[in-house]
């Protein structure tokens, strides 16, 4: 399949979304000014927090394939301190110590900055088990190691969502900016690395979501992409080069049962396309086409 090329300015990119980010927290600060005595003693009553916990079979994180022989469980605890500053602590384990299984843990913290317009920053940590370490050299390394064979990953992020506006019409774009991604590494004789280039690894993505009046299905058709790739943070062409892909393109069908009137079970169907594909776990097939599902419960909300 042909293959996109562009270049894009890295410091101008970068300093763009850093741009974003600190205005976002900024206006933390004057929003702490000029916020009402009663709204400071609820900062943490649980009518500000949300849990729930999705299970979902295979998991595919962005077109990314992360295991197939088990469910994945993803449990996640959301407190708004504001109505437009919150904090999330995301996680999702395969509850198994083999050489396929997956764990990520993520600290998520938002903030709208525009009816439309959330900017976010997430810490990234997927340790590797020891199995998977033995058999594919994953990295199992400290929560606080950002290193270059560390597991974790700092990104930024900015999100647009016009469904307020009356458009059912989302973007996002996502760059790591610390941790572990990077390229041009060079090491010496005694594999000692010498030199090395921040990777800037990017994906972006945008969807359009159409609800049926009738029977409430939420049909979401979405494309996304690896647009900045040469670190391999989001996998290879089928030749062993990186660059631009098609990663994650497909349509997400989601319907709520309301079996229990206190707690809707939203549940989804999803087909997705990867054009660089996925190989199973004894990697002797790559495939490009997935169905994945699922059903999210939500404790508190």
């Amino acid at each position: 399949m042909f293959k996109t090329k562009f270049e894009i300015k890295w410091n101008f990119q970068f300093l763009i979304i850093l741009f974003m980010s600190g205005f976002a927290f900024a206006q933390v600060e004057n929003e702490k000014s000029k916020e009402t005595e009663k709204e400071k003693f609820e900062l943490f009553s649980l009518n500000k927090l949300s849990v729930a916990a999705t299970i979902v079979y295979p998991n595919l994180s962005r077109g990314i394939l992360l295991n197939t022989e088990r469910l994945a469980f993803q449990p996640s605890l959301t407190y708004d301190f504001t109505n437009k500053f919150s904090i999330e602590f995301w996680s999702s384990t395969n509850f198994s110590s083999n050489a396929t299984a997956y764990n990520e843990y993520d600290i998520i913290i938002n903030y709208q900055v525009l009816p439309f317009l959330i900017g976010g920053i997430t810490d990234s940590y997927t340790p590797s088990t020891k199995e998977n370490n033995l058999t594919y050299g994953g990295y199992r390394t400290s929560f606080f190691d950002f290193g270059i064979y560390s597991a974790q990953v700092l990104e930024l992020s900015i999100d647009f969502d016009f469904s307020s506006k009356g458009l059912p019409l989302d973007f996002q774009w996502n760059t790591m900016v610390y941790g572990n991604d990077f390229k041009d590494v060079v090491t010496n004789s005694e594999g000692t690395v010498v030199s090395k280039k921040r990777a800037f690894s990017s994906y972006s993505e945008v969807g359009y979501t159409y609800t049926t009046n009738k029977y409430d299905f939420k049909f979401r058709p979405f494309v996304g992409a690896a647009v900045i790739n040469d670190a391999g943070y989001y996998g290879f062409y089928r030749n062993g080069n990186t660059g631009f892909a098609f990663i994650n393109v497909g349509l997400n069908i989601t319907k709520k049962l309301n079996i229990i009137k206190k707690y809707p079970l939203p549940i989804f169907v999803q087909y997705t396309y990867n054009e660089d594909g996925n190989y199973n776990p004894d990697r002797t097939q790559l495939n490009f086409n997935f169905i994945s599902a699922g059903v999210t419960l939500n404790v508190l909300n």
